[in-house]
């Protein structure tokens, strides 16, 4: 259970509100106003709710969303990826359950950041495992970007395979789309150069 301002819900997540399970009013005890001043209280502005289905870290990154504007750092979450240990949930696995919960509770606006952020933050060494994310999680407009920086990144990733053979590896139709798309556009770019 959580603590939920029901005028912010309502405004930045109103599919997440509805969907949430009312447990009542929160205690007024633990709701100061302006300044923590004793006797100045907001009851009946807060209210206690649980969500199932999203993880406790999901959903404070889209309360932090919806309070302040805050989107995850791709960069630091590059950087923690490299540090998680066999058996936790890394931290791109959480941004990707946040892009779920986006397009679960049409929270567009932090959808739509999240995913220009990946991509403005994408580099050779985290290609693959955004690419398989949004692949096997059904995130077409990601999906496409990463296709589209392979492109621009082609000659970088066939001498570097390991970065991405090895983590698409279950996922043949992904490679050979990769492969088909360059071929395609090897050829638009040679025919460009013979006309």
């Amino acid at each position: 259970a959580v603590l939920a301002n029901c005028a912010i819900m309502e405004a930045r997540l109103p599919a997440l509100l509805s969907a949430a399970e009312p447990l009542g009013e929160a205690d007024p005890a633990l709701l100061l106003a302006e300044g923590d001043r004793p006797g100045r209280r907001c009851a009946g502005a807060v209210q206690q709710v649980r969500l199932h289905g999203v993880a406790r870290s999901t959903l404070d990154a889209v309360l932090r969303w919806a309070y302040g504007e805050v989107v995850p750092s791709i960069e630091e979450v590059f950087v923690e990826c490299g540090t998680t240990s066999v058996g936790s949930t890394s931290p791109l696995q959480e941004v990707f359950d946040v892009l779920e919960a986006c397009g679960t509770y049409e929270i567009e606006r932090l959808g739509a950041l999240l995913r220009e952020a990946l991509l403005e933050a994408l580099d050779v060494e985290h290609f693959a495992a955004v690419l398989r994310e949004s692949h096997v999680r059904r995130i077409p407009g990601l999906k496409q970007g990463c296709m589209r920086f392979a492109l621009h990144h082609f000659d970088e990733l066939i001498d570097r395979p390991e970065v991405f053979v090895s983590p698409l590896q279950e996922l043949p139709e992904v490679v050979s789309d990769l492969f088909r798309l360059s071929r395609r556009w090897k050829d638009e770019v040679a025919d460009g150069r013979d006309q």
